[in-house]
């Protein structure tokens, strides 16, 4: 599932962003991640628990972009909390 966010960025600027969502294990990963270093990328990897991502959003300290917020609520709405009462 994607979700195309229209304009979104830290700050007054903005940018595009796609957002999927994927549940996995440790024993798929492959790699350290981080983006293809030859073609230009950086991304960072933020491992939060699911038990601190509330907290996450709360936190003023961390600077973070709106539409991030947006997935991990999204996350606890329609994954997190049904798993958790039993209704996915």
């Amino acid at each position: 599932m994607s979700y195309n966010f229209p304009r979104n960025g830290v700050g007054t600027t903005g940018a595009w962003q796609d957002m999927f969502y994927a549940e996995v294990t440790d024993e798929m990963k492959v790699a350290a991640g981080g983006g293809n270093v030859h073609e230009g990328e950086l991304i960072d990897v933020v491992e939060i628990p699911a038990s601190k991502g509330r907290e996450f959003i709360m936190d003023e300290k961390v600077n973070k972009p709106v539409g991030l917020m947006f997935a991990i609520l999204w996350f606890y709405e329609n994954v997190y909390d049904k798993k958790a009462t039993g209704k996915l």
